[in-house]
């Protein structure tokens, strides 16, 4: 059977070796197609929808209304953008997401949705550049990994920036894409985004499975996936 892994903006072949990841379609999508490229003749990827085969797509860059066809089976990474109206199997990459019966909360998906969800564990961030040994001793820089919008408020604060100047210590926002794979000069990762006990149910725990590979010791909040993480200490790929 085909596999055909959605990119809504790809115009050019992909280069494993000088792929980057800039968003959440490529991070996913676009690796696993390139791992699975080296052990599956039938597999593509491109911004067209075959008319048969599995179709594989992030729900935030795929057209909502189109229901698949008899020959076609929808495979829709959900994440945090929601489900797929028609999509057959919704695959999410935090454990809770799959689990509606401890969270009522999500149900509400459940109810409106025909599909299967699967849970599976998201790929680390592509070509870690991980912590130098010379610093691993040394508690100087500490970084966060993402989206600025996602950064805990309190970590901006002029109280904060006061702190880490009386400490000698240094925040470091890796915010563009092309850094987040980063983590040389990192001595400490921030792997929250709040610290008023939310439990984001939709947010995996890629910043501390990143940090970790990268041999940086974390800080993490009450993210449900961060919980997860800590009390079934999952095997990273």
């Amino acid at each position: 059977m085909k596999i055909h892994f959605y990119h809504h903006n790809l115009t050019t072949s992909i280069d494993g070796l000088n792929f980057t990841p800039n968003d959440g379609l490529d991070h996913w999508i676009t690796t696993t197609f390139l791992v699975l490229k080296g052990n599956f003749e039938k597999v593509t990827i491109g911004p067209e929808i075959p008319t048969d085969g599995v179709i594989v797509f992030h729900k935030r860059y795929f057209p909502a209304k189109i229901e698949p066809l008899k020959n076609q089976f929808f495979l829709c990474l959900q994440v945090d953008s929601g489900r797929h109206p028609y999509a057959q199997w919704h695959l999410v990459h935090n454990p809770y997401q799959d689990n509606f019966f401890r969270f009522p909360k999500l149900i509400i998906d459940f109810l409106f949705g025909f599909s299967k969800t699967k849970f599976m564990c998201p790929w680390p961030q592509h070509k870690i550049i991980a912590r130098k040994i010379s610093e691993k001793k040394v508690l100087k820089n500490i970084s966060f990994h993402g989206n600025v919008s996602n950064i805990p408020k309190e970590l901006i604060s002029e109280d904060f920036k006061l702190f880490l100047k009386d400490n000698d210590l240094e925040l470091k926002v890796k915010s563009n894409h092309n850094v987040w794979n980063d983590f040389s000069d990192s001595d400490l990762s921030i792997c929250c985004r709040s610290f008023y006990n939310k439990k984001y149910y939709f947010k995996p725990y890629l910043k501390i499975m990143n940090s970790l590979l990268a041999g940086v010791p974390v800080v993490s909040g009450h993210d449900s996936s961060s919980i997860y993480f800590l009390n079934n200490y999952v095997n990273v790929p």
